[in-house]
């Protein structure tokens, strides 16, 4: 940094006395920038040990932690991570130790959300997770046998308890709205349809446009308030692709009236 000077002026105690211009380096300025960047750098750097902090303490039992899927095997149904299945289970999440399914966590009949969205594994704490793992540990599968079986269906005197991916595989129904109740393939709420939409013919999905083979099937939902139209696949409304039924202005995921049928 070049600072021009004129005759008769002071730099560092020094008079300068020459007629002419002259160039003087003044290093106290030069140190002074110096140090301006270093401090910009390091404030750079202590903001983002700041927020990798935030994202991963533990505070009175509330586990912050960054929403980021991870690979391995889950702590309630034992099934591997595994992308093509995420829809079906939800996530793999890690919170510390613990590694879950987020649809394990959410149909665990007795978890609850204790917490913020931002808090824990979207809102499921760390003691709470730990308490109902235990809990796993005394419950056994009705369909395999073996524990971890904590999702209950919600039939009056059924004793069934099985894990989401078993429950699944036998026709169970997890219904993702109020308190996320869940039935077993033998209890599991069927759909009322009149007669002239079952007798429809070339039936698309709504999202996916491929077609729907069997509207009696477990794997198809008709939107009540669409009509006609309002064919689905349950996995397509699962996977979060649809926003809002434009009918009535429901988030179909959600609103039981617009999917479920009265």
């Amino acid at each position: 940094m070049k600072l021009w000077m004129l005759s008769g002026c002071h730099v560092n105690g020094v008079r300068v006395t020459d007629d002419r211009f002259v160039v003087v380096v003044q290093e106290n300025f030069l140190v002074f920038i110096f140090f301006y960047h270093l401090t910009l750098n390091l404030y750079s750097w202590l903001k983002l040990l700041i927020d990798h902090w935030k994202s991963s303490k533990i505070s009175n039992g509330r586990f912050l932690v960054k929403m980021a899927p991870v690979k391995g095997s889950c702590d309630f149904c034992g099934r591997p991570s595994n992308p093509n299945n995420d829809v079906l289970y939800g996530p793999i999440h890690r919170m510390k130790d613990i590694k879950c399914h987020y649809y394990c966590l959410l149909f665990s009949s007795n978890l609850d959300q204790n917490g913020r969205d931002d808090e824990g594994i979207l809102g499921f704490l760390l003691p709470d997770i730990k308490r109902e793992l235990r809990r796993a540990k005394t419950v056994n599968c009705s369909y395999c046998r073996k524990p971890g079986g904590v999702t209950s269906c919600h039939a009056n005197k059924c004793k069934k308890r099985f894990h989401l991916p078993c429950g699944l595989e036998k026709g169970s129904l997890h219904l993702f709205y109020d308190d996320f109740r869940s039935y077993c393939g033998e209890h599991r709420k069927k759909q009322r349809v009149p007669a002239d939409v079952l007798s429809s013919r070339d039936v698309n999905c709504s999202i996916c446009f491929d077609p729907i083979e069997d509207l009696t099937s477990n794997d198809s939902i008709w939107a009540p308030c669409c009509r006609k139209n309002g064919w689905f696949h349950r996995l397509c409304i699962q996977s979060g692709q649809v926003q809002r039924c434009h009918a009535k202005k429901w988030d179909i995921h959600t609103r039981p009236r617009c999917f479920m049928g009265a």
